[in-house]
């Protein structure tokens, strides 16, 4: 990929990249409006709450308006503000209501942006979320009607507008009334009602001397004359890969000369002054008086290219029609003594297409080729359309052709191309690799070279034969590292994104590393990943083993922005970023299921407070997520960062995190933000913020059921044991929380409950969830989901196929007497630890002080869920550990300093479906040199008690009992 196919980042992040003034990450912020609860205040400034319109001034929103730092926005009224700063650059950081913009203005609704003050001038970016429900009514004395009114110079980018109704008189757009001057929108779409006179669009009113790339729209669009689906009229502008479905309507009669009449076409109105429309469709129906599939006319030099229609085109009366243009002016219309026809150029149509059958036309003026729709659809379309670039450009469907830079869907069979940044090791072509790139013999991937190949066919289907040591991808492209499969797509210098099929085949790619910190791709796809882009493609059942990826935005272990399918996936690592940043996905619109991550993920910033939306599994979801699993994760950021997902705008099911999530605002053990549904999900994370922190969400938007958290919680402000902060509309629905693990006995929504109420049999008598369905209750634990349990049996039933683990604990001295005051280390190592570890114990009598040490899973150290110790015994509760774990726990005890007194210290340890009740160790007070009263039990003389095949729960070893002190960390056993 050249260097040119990606937008780099200011220096700041260049700087925040080699390590200078880094702030560490913590929790990210994303949501429609604010909870009641007043937050407290960002370190920089945190959004308000919003009531119906609130006035609000730019410069009290998180950031500074820069292009490196733009302001936040994060519900309706923060989007009104931009009306006061219209130089300034702005983000969306969250999906936004804005029905609530009816009551606007007396009924009239939002205020566009730029309209009689001043043109925004100042650069918009959606980063993918989507705006629901905006109202503008100017009735008909409104100009310059949309979002933004008027627009000059400026870039608007990766945002979705959706069930707009917006009403005005002249240039009326979804998105913006007129731009102008070298303004360029991409990767947007609009879907809604829009109403105008003159120059009406589904997205924009009036396009003049601007680009816009990769736009779409859906509705209907009324207006009198220079109607059209995606634009009422292009006046020596760019669209350019584009589509509307919408239907278009124009009811205005002929006036004077026929230059002013009811125009109206599919994508737009009138094509005028050299303007260039080209690679783009229209499907809708679209009807007025003079009418075309694409548009009604095409005047003074503009091209018409590469283009299709496939709707019904009625035309009034006797008035020009066509199947792509309605009227091709390639002749002055006026005298031809006229000044007017001095400069006049001819208009051209090449290369179109239209469906003779849909459209109900048999001709179009200017040079297109009318096809049936059987010729149009499938893969008839790539052999009768064969002006279209099906390798780069398109790519066909079951239906007709789709754009590559907009499908979700696309299965093309073209060949994509890529590049990199600077030699790699091997250049494999993918041709030839074994296999022929179909679905029935996908290429072959053997080594880490023939795994860069594939972005040199990002349509083609690939399968791994072997595991993969990808540690030599640390010298890639001159230390950057592997480069992503696949891109954004924005123009022809960014390849497409990878639409094939990928199957691991149960493989492994270890050591893969990804070094792009300065890079920052800009739309709906640019990331950093095994993946970075993927659309409407399969992932399917491969492992990532100690992947490291570092990127700015977008970034994934796996993929950096996911609109496909993945499933049966695991990763493992560290993925480091600035906002969007997941262990699997740094942000999702596809479907993510089954899948499981582990390892740590970070989101740093050069300015405190601006690293957001990072997860464990991913960092911001809009589409589905089910079956996952983040397990012994440490996730760190500065807002809106959960254990799974740091945002969540889209659906989360049978979900479960556990380790430990640090972060500033919105921090929760699950999800920082919730704006949509989680349902049947569990955390049991250790979670650390400042404010608006909960065991399971930080803030709540929407809804959450049949849940719970059994982590520790620590915050300042609007903490609760399962929720931090809830807003008025959401709710809260058979979901609790463990009073004693979480330290917390207020929550905004959730029961709380006791440790003992919340396990064993006892949950299924307090705890609301569907047992037997899509829970289980477990022997001495919290409950677990069926769909990641590793037996469908519920544990209390006494059965299961799970093999016991081996316990082993040592004593520091060995002997079991000691000195009055001294101090006694407790070592215990369960081995073959499966699931959820806990210990508990008792000493009799108290002795003088107790501290657990630094719990370690697997060689690496690990915050419990709870960890507590007192003079009379201790409670270790560790989450998931996994499969075939070793925990280490070790514990320090301060005996009395009274002689002859002896303490015995007692109690039992849980492993996932298994609990055993340890024989006692006894420690006694006295000045003799002791000998050591284990020494019987001891085989090879060094102190150690082997403890073995600890059978089923509750099984009873020895009648010397083995008791467990200060058992530590998660799962410590201690020997007598």
């Amino acid at each position: 990929m050249t260097m040119s196919s990606r937008v780099l980042t200011t220096l700041g992040v260049v700087l925040c990249a080699l390590g200078v003034t880094v702030a560490a990450a913590a929790a990210p912020v994303i949501a429609g409006t604010t909870a009641q609860t007043q937050p407290q205040p960002h370190p920089q400034q945190s959004h308000p709450p919003v009531e119906g319109k609130v006035d609000i001034d730019p410069s009290d929103l998180p950031g500074d308006g820069s292009e490196s730092n733009p302001y936040e926005i994060s519900n309706v009224s923060e989007l009104q503000a931009m009306e006061d700063d219209l130089d300034a650059n702005y983000e969306l950081v969250s999906d936004i209501d804005a029905s609530q913009t009816a009551q606007f203005n007396d009924g009239r609704g939002f205020d566009p942006v730029g309209d009689g003050s001043g043109d925004f001038q100042g650069n918009f970016d959606g980063n993918g979320f989507q705006i629901t429900q905006l109202i503008i009514d100017r009735g008909t004395s409104g100009e310059e009607v949309g979002l933004f009114g008027e627009v000059d110079s400026a870039v608007i980018e990766s945002v979705h507008l959706d069930s707009v109704d917006i009403t005005g008189n002249r240039s009326v757009g979804a998105l913006a009334g007129f731009l102008e001057q070298d303004t360029t929108v991409r990767r947007v779409s609009a879907n809604g009602s829009v109403s105008g006179e003159i120059n009406t669009g589904g997205l924009i009113g009036a396009v003049e001397d601007s680009t816009v790339k990769a736009a779409s729209t859906t509705g209907s669009v009324t207006g009198s004359t220079d109607v059209g689906g995606l634009a009422g009229q292009n006046v020596g502008g760019i669209i350019t890969q584009s589509s509307s479905q919408t239907t278009v309507t124009a009811t205005g009669e002929q006036q004077g000369s026929g230059l002013v009449s009811a125009r109206a076409g599919g994508l737009i109105g009138g094509n005028f002054n050299n303007a260039i429309t080209n690679q783009s469709y229209a499907t809708g129906s679209v009807s007025g008086r003079k009418v075309g599939g694409i548009t009604g006319e095409n005047y003074n030099g503009s091209q018409i290219s590469h283009t299709y229609a496939a709707g019904s085109v009625d035309e009034r009366t006797d008035a020009p029609a066509g199947g792509v243009v309605g009227d091709n002016l390639r002749t002055c219309p006026f005298q031809p003594d006229s000044q007017l026809c001095d400069n006049y150029e001819a208009a051209s149509v090449a290369d179109s297409y239209w469906d003779t059958e849909k459209t109900g036309q048999s001709t179009s003026d200017g040079s297109a080729t009318g096809l049936t729709t059987a010729e149009m659809q499938g893969q008839a379309a790539a052999a009768n359309m064969n002006g279209f670039d099906f390798d780069n450009t398109w790519t066909t469907t079951s239906e007709y052709p789709a754009l590559r830079v907009l499908s979700e869907t696309d299965k093309g069979n073209g060949s994509g191309s890529g590049g990199d940044d600077g030699p790699i090791q091997i250049d494999v072509d993918p041709s030839d690799l074994p296999g022929d790139g179909s679905e029935s013999t996908p290429y072959e991937i053997s080594n880490i070279s023939e795994l860069q190949a594939m972005e040199n066919d990002l349509d083609a289907n690939y399968e791994l034969v072997s595991d993969i040591d990808a540690s030599q991808t640390a010298q890639f492209n001159d230390g950057a590292g592997f480069d992503p499969v696949g891109g954004p797509g924005f123009d022809e210098n960014t390849p497409p994104p990878f639409t094939g099929t990928f199957d691991g085949n149960n493989q492994t790619i270890t050591d893969l590393t990804i070094t792009r910190s300065d890079e920052r791709y800009v739309g709906l796809f640019g990331a950093v990943g095994l993946f970075e882009a993927t659309e409407g493609a399969t992932l399917a059942d491969v492992t990532l083993a100690n992947v490291t990826a570092t990127g700015n935005r977008d970034v994934g272990g796996l993929v950096g922005r996911n609109f496909a399918n993945i499933t049966d996936a695991t990763a493992s690592g560290n993925v480091t970023g600035e906002r969007f940043v997941g262990g699997v996905a740094g942000s999702n619109d596809g479907t993510i299921t089954d899948v499981t991550t582990s390892g740590n993920v970070t989101g740093v910033s050069c300015d405190s407070g601006d690293s957001l939306a990072v997860g464990g599994l991913v960092g911001v979801n809009r589409g589905n997520v089910t079956a996952t699993a983040a397990k012994s994760v440490t996730v760190t950021s500065d807002r809106s960062i959960g254990g799974l997902v740091g945002s969540n705008s889209g659906n989360i099911t049978d979900a479960t995190a556990s380790g430990n999530v640090n972060g500033t605002e919105r921090v929760g053990g699950l999800v920082g933000s919730n704006f949509v549904s989680i349902t049947d999900a569990s955390a049991s994370v250790s979670v650390t913020g400042d404010t608006i922190v909960g065991g399971l969400v930080g803030e709540n938007g929407a809804t959450i059921t049949d849940t719970f958290a059994v982590g520790s919680i620590v915050g300042t402000d609007d903490v609760g044991g399962l929720v931090g902060q809830t807003q008025s509309d959401a709710t809260v629905e058979q979901s609790y929380f463990d009073i004693q693990a979480t330290g917390q006995t207020i929550s905004a929504g959730g029961i709380g409950l006791t440790t003992t109420e919340m396990q064993g049999p006892a949950a299924a008598e307090n705890m609301d969830l569907a047992f037997g369905e899509t829970w289980q209750t477990v022997s001495g634990n919290y409950p677990e989901l069926i769909a990641l349990s590793d037996s469908d049996t519920d544990s209390d039933s006494g059965s299961g196929s799970e093999t016991s683990p081996t316990v082993s604990v040592s004593r520091s001295p060995s002997s079991s007497e000691i000195a009055p005051g001294e101090t006694v280390t407790l070592t215990t190592k369960i081995t073959g630890a499966s699931g959820s570890v806990s210990t508990s114990s008792t000493y009799e009598p108290s002795v003088a002080s107790a501290t657990v040490r630094p719990v370690t899973v697997n060689g690496a150290s690990t915050n419990p869920i709870l960890s507590e110790a007192t003079t009379s015994g201790s409670t270790v509760t560790l989450g998931d550990v996994g499969t075939d774990a070793t925990v280490t726990i070790t514990e320090e005890l301060t005996v009395s300093e009274e002689l002859n007194v002896t303490h015995q210290i007692t109690g039992d340890v849980t492993a996932g479906e298994t609990t055993t009740e340890v024989d006692s160790v006894s420690v006694t007070v006295t000045d003799i040199e002791p000998q050591s009263p284990v020494d019987e039990f001891d085989t090879d003389g060094n102190g150690d008690i082997e403890i073995t095949e600890l059978g089923q729960a509750g099984q009873a070893f020895a009648s010397g009992q083995i008791s467990i002190t200060e058992l530590g960390e998660v799962g410590a056993a201690f020997a007598s």
